[in-house]
C-alpha cells in the first residue's frame, strides 16, 4: 500500500506574506481531549490553524488576511478556562516544522469539507467506512507536507485503492451465547488468536477483539472520543453493538469502541489489481483538483508548479491506461472532483502490484526481504541544499527477477517425457524388424535425436521439449514410409 510517490511542489498565486503566531498559556493543564476537540472546531470553522501544545498552550498560526478571525478563536480558546494568558501576535521565523503543522492543519479541513475521511494524520480515505461500503474499492491517498525552497510547499502524495472490512459478532458468539448478547450483557472471548487480530480507526492501532456488547457497559463513555472521531477525522457514530480490544500485544489496555470503528486484521487492503490503478488515478486527479480550488489561508488558490515521479524505475508497468480509463470514465464516482491532470507530458510510471513472496520447490533457492529508502532533497528557507530534511519510505519487496540462473532453476524440477520416450523406440524396434537394412541407421538417428533431447532437456522447458520430441518421431515416420515404398518398388520391379 502507498507505494508510489508523487511529489507535488505548489506555491500560493501571490508570494504570501509570512505566517503570523498567537500563543494562549493555561494556569493549569487542560484535558487534552477537551482541547484537541476545541481546537479542531475552531481550525474548521475559521479555516486557520489551532495547534495544542502539551500540556496547557494553543499555537494560533495565521496569515495577515486573516486576522479579524484569529482574534476571535483566540477570544474562545482562553474562554475555556479561567485566567488564560494570550500572548502578543508574532512573526513565525526560523520555525518549518511550525509551518508545515499549520498546513497540515488546513489540509485537514480542505478533505474533509469534501468528504474526506483522515486516518491516523496523513491517510485520507473517500469512504464514511459503512457496512455497504465493505469490499469496495476505496480511493485514497497518504499525503506528506514538507516546506520547498522560494516559499513553496511540497506535498509527497501516494495515490492507491484499498478495500476494509469488519468485524462480526456472530463470527465469533456460540449459539449458547447469543441470548446473553441480546440481553445486552457482555461477552467475552475465550481467546485471542489471528481470527481476533484487528485495527481501530481512526489512529490504525493494532490489537484483538476481546468481547462484544450489544450495550456499552458500565462506567463507559464514548461521547467525546465521537465528537473528536468526527471533527478531526470525519468518521459518524453509525453502529449497533460495540466491541472489546486489546490493544497491542501482550498488553493489559482493554477499550471499548463501536464495531463500525474496528477493521478486521490489518484493517487496510490493496484492491484488486483489476481495477487498483484505475481508481488510485481517480483519488491522484481528486486530490489535485482539490489543491488547485484551495484558498490557502486566504492568500487566494494554490498554483501547482510542477510533478515529479520519487521511486519508479523503467521496469515497472506503465500506468497509461489507467490515466486514460479515469479521464473518459468521470461519472464513476460524483463524490469524486476529477479535473484534467497533465503530468507534463511524461508517462505516469507507477507500480501497483503487491509483491508476494516467490514460492520455489527447490531448497538451494533463497529468497531476501529488502527494505528500501528513498530520499528526497528538501531546500533550507535561504535556497541552499539541505540534506539533513529527507524521508523515509519503507517500501514492499519487488518481484523475483526472472534471470537465467532462475529460470534453469525452475526448469530442473519439470518431470521428464521418459514414457514418450519409450512409446518412440518402440516403434523404432518395430520398423527395424521390418526392414533389417534400414536398423543401423534408425538405432544411430534415434541416439543421435536421444543426446539432443537431453540436451534439449536441460536448457528448455517442459513444453517445447514435447513439441521436438513430436517432430523428431514425425520425420522418422515420414523416413520411414518413405524407405518402406522405395523398397516395394524395388521388388515390383524385380
Amino acid at each position: 500500500m502507498f507505494l508510489n510517490k508523487v511529489l507535488v511542489r505548489a506555491a500560493p498565486s501571490a508570494p504570501p506574506p509570512p505566517f503570523l503566531l498567537r500563543q494562549v498559556s493555561f494556569p493549569a493543564a487542560v484535558p487534552a481531549l477537551d482541547l484537541d476537540i476545541l481546537c479542531c472546531r475552531l481550525s474548521r470553522r475559521h479555516r486557520l490553524a489551532c495547534l495544542p501544545q502539551a500540556p496547557s498552550d494553543v499555537l494560533v498560526v495565521y496569515q495577515r488576511c486573516q486576522s479579524c478571525e484569529a482574534a476571535e478563536v483566540v477570544s474562545a480558546i482562553a474562554a475555556a478556562s479561567e485566567g488564560a494568558a494570550v500572548g502578543e501576535e508574532e512573526v513565525v521565523v526560523c520555525s518549518g516544522s511550525l509551518v508545515v503543522k499549520a498546513v497540515e492543519c488546513g489540509l485537514r479541513s480542505l478533505m474533509l469539507e469534501h468528504g474526506w475521511r483522515c486516518l491516523g494524520e496523513s491517510i485520507y480515505v473517500c469512504s464514511t467506512f459503512a457496512a455497504t461500503e465493505e469490499r469496495t474499492d476505496l480511493c485514497a491517498v497518504n499525503v506528506e507536507v514538507m516546506l520547498g525552497r522560494n516559499d513553496d510547499i511540497e506535498f509527497v502524495v501516494s495515490p492507491d485503492a484499498l478495500r476494509c472490512t469488519t468485524h462480526k459478532f456472530f463470527d465469533f458468539i456460540s449459539s449458547d451465547k447469543m441470548e446473553t448478547f441480546k440481553n445486552g450483557k457482555e461477552v467475552i472471548l475465550d481467546d485471542c488468536n489471528f481470527q481476533t487480530a484487528c485495527t481501530t480507526l481512526p489512529t490504525l492501532r493494532e490489537g484483538h477483539v476481546i468481547g462484544f456488547s450489544k450495550i456499552l457497559p458500565t462506567g463507559q463513555c464514548l461521547n467525546k472520543f465521537m465528537q473528536l472521531c468526527s471533527l478531526k477525522h470525519g468518521l459518524e457514530a453509525d453502529y449497533s453493538y460495540h466491541a472489546a480490544v486489546r490493544i497491542g500485544y501482550g498488553s493489559s489496555l482493554e477499550i471499548w469502541l463501536p464495531c463500525s470503528l474496528i477493521l478486521q486484521g490489518s484493517g487496510l487492503q490493496p484492491a484488486p489489481k483489476s481495477s487498483r490503478a484505475s481508481r488510485a488515478m481517480s483519488a491522484l486527479q481528486s486530490f489535485m483538483g482539490l489543491l488547485n480550488a484551495w484558498n490557502f489561508f486566504g492568500q487566494n488558490q494554490l498554483v501547482i508548479k510542477e510533478q515529479l515521479l520519487l521511486n519508479s524505475t523503467a521496469t515497472l508497468p506503465t500506468w497509461d491506461k489507467a490515466i486514460s480509463n479515469a479521464r473518459t470514465n468521470k461519472s464513476e464516482d460524483p463524490g469524486l472532483v476529477l479535473t484534467n491532470f497533465v503530468m507534463n507530458d511524461q508517462s505516469l510510471t507507477l507500480d501497483f502490484c503487491t509483491p508476494k513472496p516467490a514460492v520455489l520447490c527447490s531448497t538451494s533457492v533463497k529468497l531476501w526481504n529488502t527494505k528500501a529508502q528513498v530520499t528526497t532533497l528538501s531546500f533550507d528557507n535561504d535556497g541552499t541544499d539541505s540534506e539533513k530534511a529527507f524521508i523515509n519510505y519503507d517500501c514492499q519487496t519487488q518481484p523475483v527477477v526472472r534471470t537465467n540462473l532462475y529460470k534453469s532453476q525452475v526448469t530442473s524440477l519439470k518431470p521428464s517425457f521418459s514414457r514418450r520416450k519409450s512409446e518412440e523406440g518402440h516403434k523404432w524396434k518395430h520398423s527395424s524388424e521390418h526392414n533389417a537394412d534400414n536398423s543401423d541407421k534408425l538405432r544411430h538417428t534415434s541416439l543421435t535425436n536421444s543426446a539432443l533431447v537431453s540436451g534439449s532437456h536441460k536448457r528448455k522447458h517442459a513444453g517445447s521439449l514435447a513439441r521436438n520430441c513430436q517432430k523428431v518421431l514425425k520425420v522418422h515416420l515420414q523416413d520411414y514410409s518413405q524407405k518402406e515404398n522405395l523398397d516395394a518398388s524395388r521388388k515390383i520391379c524385380i
